[in-house]
């Protein structure tokens, strides 16, 4: 028997009413099989994700300022004070949360703008790029035609203090807060916001906003970059221990969030694989079954003729319906991927 032949009596066998139940079960094993991939990647890209932890640390704890910069997975740790400004450039304004920074940090995470603002006699900063949408006019009519980069060394006032654009921040992930940041040195920071007497009072920091005044502080904030999940937790165990209150995790929060939304949509996964792949077995076996019974002499004959034939049919039999059911299963995770679906 030649090889059309053996592919002939082939289809004979598994064209019938209930080869797409089968090839629909084997179709579901690899479309779980994708799913669990993609929910495999993305878990994996979310440990070497970097989280910021802000805390508080007092004058007498100092010393741990040391000890963190130093431990496994801490990629910097700087002094970050925040708060609410209102930033105006050309009759427009906005509210912006102004950052105060080492200007190692700033060095770091803006090389370009660092190198040119270090020798400005003017104080200088980086905005978001968002800003530019913010602000509005005394009408509260949001401005038209300009675009972030409109911004660049244009000089904006800040508290009543003018401040000289030197650098526009692209985040890489879009921000969820609506307020945009305006990074500057800690130094400056604390000059523009020490401007007005009446707001030495009223000056609030990173989170709690509590109206602490900048001047005479026994505590100062810090923001800690860590590389991964993992050590951020080690860091704030570290922090609870040594008594340094934390004030913001809310990335640790977050990844922490989608890591266990992730496991419970991989064991989804993982059941919905083992009951495709145990449905299909079943159905492949049973259908095979009712077809010998079926068709016993047929059987029989092909048997005495060449039983090594009749072994390659059977098989290509089942290599049919997992090849048929895994191709629908590839594009049916396509079709859905390519209208929006996440993969997961």
């Amino acid at each position: 028997m030649n090889r059309k032949e053996i592919f002939w009596y082939t289809g004979k066998i598994v064209w019938r009413k209930d080869v797409i139940i089968i090839c629909l079960f084997w179709s579901m094993v690899f479309f779980c099989l994708n799913a669990l991939a993609v929910c495999g990647k993305n878990m994996n890209e979310q440990k070497k994700t970097a989280v910021t932890i802000l805390c508080e640390i007092s004058q007498e704890y100092q010393d741990q300022i040391g000890v963190l910069r130093n431990m496994e997975g801490v990629q910097a740790v700087t002094v970050w004070e925040e708060s609410t400004q209102l930033l105006e450039w050309n009759g427009y304004e906005a509210e912006v949360m102004l950052a105060g920074t080492d200007p190692e940090y700033l060095q770091k995470q803006f090389p370009e703008a660092y190198s040119q603002g270090k020798h400005s006699s003017m104080a200088w900063a980086i905005v978001d790029e968002s800003m530019i949408k913010q602000l509005k006019d005394t009408k509260k009519h949001v401005i038209q035609g300009y675009v972030p980069e409109d911004l660049l060394y244009q000089t904006v006032e800040i508290n009543g203090e003018k401040v000289r654009i030197y650098g526009i921040n692209s985040p890489e992930e879009k921000q969820e807060k609506s307020t945009a940041f305006v990074y500057m040195d800690i130094e400056k920071y604390k000059e523009i916001v020490m401007s007005d007497t009446e707001n030495r009072e009223s000056v609030t920091d990173t989170d709690t906003l509590q109206g602490e005044s900048h001047t005479d502080r026994e505590a100062y904030h810090y923001r800690i970059q860590v590389v991964n999940e993992a050590a951020a937790e080690k860091v704030v165990d570290t922090l609870s221990l040594s008594g340094i209150p934390v004030q913001n995790t809310e990335d640790l929060e977050k990844q922490q969030e989608q890591r266990k939304k992730d496991l419970e949509k991989i064991w989804q996964w993982i059941f919905g694989l083992a009951g495709s792949l145990l449905s299909g077995i079943v159905l492949m076996w049973q259908q095979g079954k009712l077809w010998m019974a079926e068709h016993q002499g047929f059987v029989l004959y092909m048997q005495q003729i060449s039983y090594g034939t009749w072994e390659k049919i059977w098989k290509n039999r089942k290599v049919f319906y997992i090849v048929a059911g895994g191709m629908a299963g590839e594009i049916g995770y396509l079709l859905l991927c390519m209208n929006g679906w996440k993969g997961y």
